[in-house]
């Protein structure tokens, strides 16, 4: 009896063998040809996804089935199978989609996504407009986005931050979704990031601490590296420029132009299965401001292998080291001399800076992705003529992601990330902030549920935090968000989260002075935490040769404890009976409860008149900074938080007809409404300087282009600040005068 259930089994199995079909390819972009990873592929409740070659496989038992291929920024397709046999061959090509609505970014969920699908607010800035406007760093380039501005290297958006003199930062910086704030001050540094290989900057406004943790209280910057293309390519922009005087004369310190240089270089290619990526940098930017200067090299590589012998499985490691000699400029002598350093002021150091990124990933046949990756940052600070301003910091980051995805052909889809990361940062120095460690360590999950035109998104992350001094923590947020397709254009979007920011190291420990401003430590601060919520809309249209967007946003945030450096006496102790003036200064402080609240307006277009080709984006951005606690007249008289504008405009249009381009940026600050009384008191000119320009600064930038067809490379003229506006952007700082450019890039 159990032999005749053997062969029973035996024929029924192979009869269900002879059923099946193996159904594989390769799916490519109808473009350029290159291979698609991530492409959705089903049929009814069965599925899987492309690997990094653009390669999948299929066992399906109806040879009949209609197959669907979906992949976020594509239009989808549909295959109706008329297959026999037990193999059949399907490759793919997938076309882009036509509409602004299905630009892709991955910083909202972690995962990719169309933008209009997103539950925040979310800005793109392309590599193009970066290159066409002759940034030489990305804190300049992030200034054309609406919503953010910087202060002195100190990124702000939507008046999430204010100025904190250089430490601490409530806008996380990623670099391809891992975090680069630097160990000890927490800061971003600009120069620092390869502006020469990016495929695109996202900007994530509002908190985002549920997917991100500590120092995304504000938002994110997420700067995504580019991979090579079916085709080697190499890139390189070379520019020299210089500044021109001040209107008033007097201002200017020297009777001589002041030239900048630089060169940028790229190059990339795919051999086989592997993929490399390349690039350089050599930058000698001479300030407007006398004896400020800053020298940089970098250099960076990507280098990823596919293996293939095991389909979906890719390892590599990203590089990036970085060497600068600089003369930083801290305030101004008077307004008078506002190209003068105050006595005792001038900053002068030499900073070297490293980052190794090794990865691991893996996509099963299944469509299961795991991602193990890894961050080694050091950063080697030296100060010339001041070695209590000496210090070493580096930061180890591990992190492991699973993401998986669910889908059927109703268009019902769920998206499911959990991940556990742990940082380890160590500091070491003599004098400014002594011998220090922390360690983080932070469990979190993203889900994502899309009932036909609804979206549903939630998120939580539970983090420990521990540093030296500040007592053990342990931080549990949540978000939510929801967007729903009202129309075939029309997204309306809600989303509420919670945020925190863990004090850095030079926030509790900084002991240092430049000239007669001193810095004081404070190991009892307490973190930061806080809210925020927003409704929004985005309605997309297709008008002829034109698309584009509108998008409307009502935000509100609210933060406690909010860290400002406050001037006051901060001796050693309360019985402390020297000489008091040793002992006044800044110390971080947790100050302020604050609310803000605002709207903003953004745009992007692009199209033809006739032949002339154009693209258009900015936006206009309204908030209401309030500082809680000055509203008991008791604590403060001025109600507004310190060093925000509460209006800010930016806007950028470009056309191009045949070789010929030509664009402008514009930007409006409003008046900043309240800065350190401090400043007024005690920096000649800062009161007096503000009485006279109460009203908020205008600036226009200008280029033109023309493409060299024969040779693949255009020359460009860049005129920034054309209309040579003199205004203050910082306490103390002057902005810069007019400045040309000369700009040329090759590719080939």
């Amino acid at each position: 009896m159990r032999n005749y259930l053997f062969i029973l089994c035996f024929v029924l199995f192979q009869l269900a063998e002879a059923q099946t079909m193996r159904l594989h390819g390769v799916v490519t972009d109808a473009n350029t040809h290159a291979s698609l990873q991530g492409v959705i592929v089903g049929i009814a409740n069965t599925g899987t996804i492309t690997d990094s070659l653009g390669a999948y496989q299929l066992f399906i038992k109806d040879a009949n089935a209609t197959v669907i291929f979906k992949l976020v920024g594509y239009t989808s397709q549909s295959v109706k199978l008329n297959g026999s046999g037990s193999e059949t061959i399907l490759n793919i090509r997938l076309s882009p989609s036509n509409t602004s609505l299905d630009e892709v970014v991955v910083t909202a969920s972690k995962f990719e996504q169309k933008i209009a699908e997103v539950t925040t607010s979310i800005e793109i800035l392309k590599p193009k407009l970066i290159e066409a406007s002759g940034n030489l760093n990305m804190q300049t380039a992030v200034e054309q986005v609406s919503g953010v501005n910087v202060i002195k290297g100190q990124v702000n958006i939507r008046g999430g931050s204010g100025f904190s003199y250089g430490a601490g930062s409530r806008v996380l910086m990623l670099i391809d979704d891992l975090p680069l704030l630097s160990p000890d001050a927490g800061d971003i540094k600009w120069d620092f990031l390869p502006t020469e290989n990016i495929q695109q900057v996202e900007i994530s406004k509002g908190a985002s601490s549920a997917l991100f943790g500590s120092s995304a209280l504000g938002g994110v910057i997420n700067l995504r590296t580019a991979a090579p293309k079916d085709m080697p390519e190499t890139k390189i922009r070379v520019f020299t420029g210089m500044f021109d005087e001040y209107k008033t004369g007097y201002y200017n310190f020297n009777s001589s132009p002041i030239f900048n240089h630089g060169i940028y270089a790229l190059h990339s290619r795919k051999i086989k299965n592997h993929d490399l990526v390349m690039s350089a940098a050599l930058v000698l930017d001479n300030s407007y401001r006398q004896d400020e200067t800053t020298t940089y090299g970098r250099v960076s590589a990507n280098y990823k292998y596919h293996f293939v012998k095991v389909k979906g499985l890719q390892a590599g490691m990203n590089l990036n080291a970085y060497r600068q000699h600089t003369q930083i400029f801290l305030i101004w002598k008077n307004d008078s001399n506002p190209s003068i350093p105050a006595e005792g002021t001038l900053s002068r150091g030499m900073n070297n800076r490293f980052y190794a990124d090794p990865f691991l990933t893996y996509i099963s046949p299944a469509g299961h992705k795991h991602a193990f990756r890894n961050r080694y940052y050091y950063n080697d600070n030296q100060g010339i003529g001041v070695s209590k301003n000496n210090y070493k910091s580096s930061f180890i980051y591990n992190e492991y992601q699973y993401q998986k995805s669910f889908g059927d052909t109703a268009g019902n889809e769920l998206k499911f990330t959990i991940g556990a990361a742990n940082t380890y940062s160590m500091v070491k120095s003599d004098s400014i902030y002594g011998n220090k460690t922390s360690e983080n360590a932070a469990v979190y999950m993203q889900t994502e549920y899309k009932l036909k035109k609804i979206l549903f998104s939630f998120g939580t992350r539970a983090e420990y935090f521990r540093m030296d001094t500040l007592s053990k923590r342990f931080v549990k947020v949540l978000r939510a968000g929801l967007n729903w397709h009202l129309a075939p254009a029309t997204y309306l979007r809600g989303s509420i989260g919670e945020g925190y920011r863990m004090p850095a190291i030079a926030e509790l420990y900084a002991a240092t002075s430049s000239g007669s401003l001193s810095i004081f430590p404070n190991p009892t601060l307490q973190p930061e935490n806080g809210w925020g919520t927003e409704i929004g809309v985005k309605q997309g249209f297709l008008l002829g040769t034109w698309k584009g967007m509108v998008d409307v946003a009502l935000f509100r945030t609210q933060y406690k404890n909010m860290i400002e450096f406050i001037f006051g006496y901060y001796p050693p102790d309360p019985n402390y009976i020297g000489n008091p003036l040793h002992y006044i200064g800044f110390a971080a402080q947790n100050y302020t409860n604050a609310r803000i609240s605002g709207i903003e307006l953004s745009t992007g277009a692009e199209g033809y008149f006739g032949k002339v080709h154009v693209v258009i984006s900015g936006g206009y951005t309204k908030i209401n900074p309030l500082n809680l606690d000055s509203l008991d007249a008791v604590v403060s008289k001025n109600r507004y938080l310190k060093y925000r504008n509460n209006d800010l405009l930016r806007f950028n249009a470009d056309v191009d007809y045949k070789g010929f381009s030509a664009g402008t940026t514009v930007r409006y600050n409003s008046f900043m409404n309240n800065i350190d009384e401090a400043f007024n008191g005690l920096i000649p000119g800062v009161k007096n300087y503000r009485v006279l320009h109460p009203n908020g600064d205008w600036l226009f930038d200008l280029r033109i282009a023309y493409k060299l067809t024969k040779y693949n490379s255009t020359v460009s003229l860049i005129v920034k600040n054309i209309t040579n506006h003199e205004y203050m952007y910082a306490p103390a700082n002057l902005g810069p005068p007019r400045a040309f450019m000369v700009q040329y890039t090759a590719q080939f």
